[in-house]
């Protein structure tokens, strides 16, 4: 294939940069972000915005959209990564610290005053503003006037704080509202995501002040249902109040998934193949009717190009193991390694054929398959949609020996 040499060279192979400008966009995010700028600035203040979507599904890429147009129409904002700070004792102190370091912006140093009040009254503020401690009773009968005075003194110091914040905002905004992005909230350690989500409620939220909290809310409901296990809290609803709107980022749609693959594509092969591979990559997904994550999707399109230009096999059972891949990795990864046959693996999640001996394929194979892949229904709707392809030993084995040749040494299969 030396003829058709790709674009490697000049290929960014980072599926995590998201999107800065609108001719990026093809996923239907102008839109959102053109929805999501409307709601934040006409809703009445203090307001908290949830942009929800798993981690892939391109949250980040709709705030740098967002934020161009605000910048455009003068309001003023900030970003924070709370994953930069995961290995602070919390993320209340470091937000403020990030928002006073800004140096695009120097007003954004009167948050200066608020990360001292902090330091002064105590970082962890925000949390006991809502719950003062766990202060079992037998502690408050016998200590009343020392809880009392403490009580007293958490009170005090939650007002400073929030009065230093009001002042802060006052002086940043311009107009009637200050946008703050919290991104990345759900890959910080429970307590921390959680401590900041209460701090946003309860301490932080002030006149002229709007957050936009990208975060995956299905993992953000199990921390809080994970800090509060044994009570009656319910963590969907827990977050619903803390919410004013929350926005998901929807799904791709077919069009989207068509301009994605062929635009990745145009960027690593050579022009003479990409409209074919495109079209043998739209087609095998035509029928599976499950979201695609949209990184997911880019890393499987990303390394069947790769094993396309290595390998010269065009074919739609690399694409779809590659997929398979980065969609359920420690199952194929299990399956190499396994001695089953692929046919009785497969009739364990897709049929119930029947042995000789009355047992359907998929009681014999219970004690073998592990539990977690066989009432894994995403993993069932994956293999049976695409079980025809899989169905082929004599390209499925050598498929694996390829991808594990191009960077997934776990894929090598076994020799039975």
């Amino acid at each position: 294939m030396d003829s058709d040499k790709g674009k490697l060279d000049s290929f960014s192979f980072s599926a995590e940069r998201p999107i800065s400008r609108d001719d990026e966009d093809l996923l239907g995010h102008v839109r959102v972000a053109d929805t999501l700028v409307s709601i934040i600035t006409r809703a009445q203040t203090p307001l908290t915005v949830g942009l929800y979507g798993e981690w892939g599904s391109g949250k980040t890429g709709v705030i740098n959209l967002i934020a161009k147009r605000l910048a455009s129409m003068k309001i003023p904002t900030a970003y924070v990564d709370c994953w930069k700070y995961e290995g602070s004792e919390g993320l209340v102190l470091p937000l403020f610290a990030s928002l006073a370091e800004d140096r695009t912006a120097p007003e954004m140093r009167s948050f200066s005053k608020v990360v001292g009040t902090l330091l002064l009254c105590g970082a962890d503020v925000g949390l006991h503003a809502a719950t003062f401690g766990a202060l079992r009773l037998k502690d408050v009968k016998e200590n009343l006037g020392e809880i009392e005075g403490r009580i007293l003194q958490k009170v005090d110091a939650v007002g400073r704080v929030q009065e230093e914040f009001k002042k802060a905002v006052e002086q940043v905004a311009t107009g009637d509202r200050f946008i703050i992005f919290v991104d990345n909230l759900d890959r910080c350690r429970p307590e921390n995501a959680v401590s900041l989500l209460e701090s946003v409620r309860n301490l932080l939220a002030v006149e002229k002040c709007v957050f936009v909290i990208a975060v995956d809310d299905a993992v953000l409901i199990s921390y809080i249902d994970q800090k509060y296990s044994g009570t009656k809290v319910d963590g969907k609803k827990y977050l619903e109040k803390v919410v004013d709107f929350p926005y998901a980022v929807p799904n791709p749609t077919a069009g989207s998934i068509t301009g994605l693959v062929s635009t990745l594509f145009s960027k690593i092969l050579p022009p003479p193949i990409v409209d074919s591979e495109t079209k043998l990559v739209l087609e095998t997904l035509r029928n599976y009717t499950q979201p695609l994550n949209p990184r997911t999707l880019r890393k499987a399109l990303v390394r069947y190009a790769v094993l396309r230009l290595t390998k010269d096999r065009s074919d739609r059972a690399p694409f779809v193991l590659a997929l398979l891949y980065e969609m359920h990795p420690r199952f194929l990864e299990w399956f190499a390694r396994s001695s089953l046959p692929l046919r009785g693996v497969f009739n364990s999640f897709i049929k119930e054929e029947h042995s000789p001996g009355g047992k359907s394929m998929k009681d014999i194979l219970k004690d073998v398959v592990p539990p977690e892949y066989l009432s894994d229904p995403q993993l069932k709707n994956f293999l049976r949609t695409f079980e025809t392809i899989l169905y082929d030993r004599g390209k499925f084995a050598p498929c694996l020996k390829d991808l594990a040749e191009c960077g997934l040494p776990d894929l090598h299969p076994t020799d039975s």
